[in-house]
């Protein structure tokens, strides 16, 4: 007669980070300030105590975690970043942390202070040569072909998902909408990006 396959021991106590599968957010990360809040998560300036570098770190808010369990748009955000991270022109994931009340956090390089809709806003005279925008709408899609080569679609790329640092790179940020679809797929969510955008 066969042996029952052998159950992996549950993690015990409330945090995944006391388990050992993620590092803890407060022992790794020193949160600097807050740079920006979306609909699926808080963006902190932090700084990484193991490389000593200054990264971006998303909290990802759970929406119905009562019962969804983890959030979905975390998990589809890192496969996405996962799968996108050779591509130059989207920030890359370098590790994620939880904290002790089972939040999750997302580090990425930090790409300057600002986003384009930040930029466009305070400089709405002329932010950008005719070169510059070349350059910049270039990068954008490079980095939007490289999604759809993979099956990815973004689906809400707008100016504050769009980082730029000042030595003139692009980066798409904010994949928490994002899709892997097949050929054929027909159930997406119809109302996607934000209503000025749509």
């Amino acid at each position: 007669m066969a042996k029952p396959p052998r159950k992996r021991p549950r993690p015990s106590g409330k945090s995944i980070a006391s388990a050992g599968f993620c590092e803890p957010v407060s022992s790794r990360f020193e949160k600097i300030g807050r740079v920006g809040e979306g609909t699926y998560g808080i963006v902190y300036k932090a700084r990484d105590r193991k490389s000593n570098r200054q990264v971006a770190l998303k909290k990802c808010i759970p929406h119905h975690r009562e019962s969804d369990g983890f959030p979905l748009t975390t998990l589809r955000e890192v496969h996405a970043l996962k799968l996108c991270s050779p591509c130059p022109f989207i920030v890359d994931l370098q590790s994620i942390a939880v904290s002790e009340t089972g939040g999750v956090f997302l580090a990425m390089p930090l790409v300057g202070n600002h986003d384009m809709a930040e930029i466009l806003d305070d400089l709405k005279a002329q932010p950008f040569s005719e070169a510059e925008v070349k350059t910049l709408l270039r990068q954008l899609l490079s980095a939007l072909d490289f999604c759809h080569d993979h099956s990815l679609i973004h689906r809400d790329i707008k100016p504050s998902n769009i980082l730029y640092s000042y030595d003139g790179v692009l980066k798409l940020a904010d994949f928490g909408l994002s899709r892997h679809i097949c050929q054929g797929q027909r159930n997406l969510t119809p109302n996607v990006v934000s209503l000025w955008y749509r």
